[in-house]
């Protein structure tokens, strides 16, 4: 296939062996410095020699320059027979042509992209009519402004809609729906992750406010009165097992603690004091046959 886009060399001339008419001649020119590797290029032999100059395409192969399929006597020059001719690159109207042939290829003559074409490999389809859901591969479209708008990927062959993400896909992304519904019911394990806990923070409160939907810990500074109950601002809905750490400490003053209701003693007792300027850390588990949070684990610090 011809190389629409060509390269060029400036200041080439060199010279080449003799050859005959054909495209399959060797030519081998004395010098083939300088001149591109990676695309098709046009080569003028015999310039100078009345009634002999012609035009060849073709590539560098090793240090000849191989003529291309139907590459002789380009741009109205004609084949023929050359003897130890001079060669030059030379720009002749050929080269323009077919750039210029290459850029019409997806551009109007005006220089702006083409609106539609026709399915081919490597190429970016822009549609005039809006999105076409229907038909084979190949008659499909879609506008930009239908791309943006678009309301489904229902079918789309790089999209995977598994709430169990079985396939486990290295190449297809999930949809967002399936992503929500693995990472809210489906069974994961975790290898080498730290959970960080969520902490509710209380300065001093006769009744602190704790939601154990939201907190795994709760730390009471400066408390600076006793606690009357520990159930009367508590929420949230707990599950089964369910873990909970509160962590109390006083003002440089012993507190009264009273937990109230949600609370009891499951092997430990519910400790009722603080003891002066010390830290104290009470573990609770909450059990769905009691509806309470059994207390585990009670230490105070030394």
């Amino acid at each position: 296939m011809t190389d629409l886009f060509r390269k060029a060399k400036s200041l080439y001339s060199s010279t080449a062996n003799s050859f005959g008419t054909g495209e399959s001649e060797t030519i081998t020119p004395a010098s083939i410095a300088g001149l591109p590797t990676d695309t098709e290029f046009v080569l003028t032999f015999d310039r100078t020699v009345a009634g002999k100059l012609e035009r060849i395409r073709g590539t560098i192969s090793g240090s000849n320059f191989a003529i291309a399929s139907g590459g002789r006597g380009e741009d109205e020059t004609s084949d023929q027979a050359h003897t130890s001719p001079t060669v030059e690159y030379i720009p002749n109207a050929a080269d323009t042509n077919d750039l210029v042939d290459g850029l019409l290829a997806e551009h109007t003559q005006a220089g702006v992209h083409t609106a539609a074409s026709t399915t081919t490999a490597g190429k970016v389809e822009l549609a005039t009519t809006a999105e076409t859901t229907t038909g084979t591969d190949a008659a499909r479209a879609v506008t930009p402004d239908g791309l943006h708008d678009m309301t489904s990927l229902s079918g789309a062959v790089w999209m995977l809609d598994e709430d169990d993400m079985a396939t486990d896909s290295a190449t297809k992304v999930p949809s967002q729906q399936s992503v929500k519904a693995h990472v809210a019911s489906g069974t994961v394990t975790m290898t080498n992750k730290r959970i960080t806990k969520r902490i509710t923070t209380i300065v001093s409160h006769a009744t602190p406010t704790i939601n154990t939907d939201n907190c795994d810990a709760v730390t009471i500074t400066a408390q600076a009165e006793a606690i009357t109950s520990m159930t009367t601002n508590l929420s949230g809905t707990p599950t089964n097992f369910q873990t909970l750490i509160i962590r109390i400490k006083d003002n440089a003053t012993a507190r009264a603690i009273t937990w109230g209701a949600s609370f009891e003693a499951k092997g430990v007792a519910l400790p009722t004091t603080t003891v002066i300027s010390k830290v104290l850390t009470v573990g609770f588990i909450y059990d769905t046959v009691s509806a309470k949070w059994g207390c585990v684990a009670s230490m105070q610090e030394a």
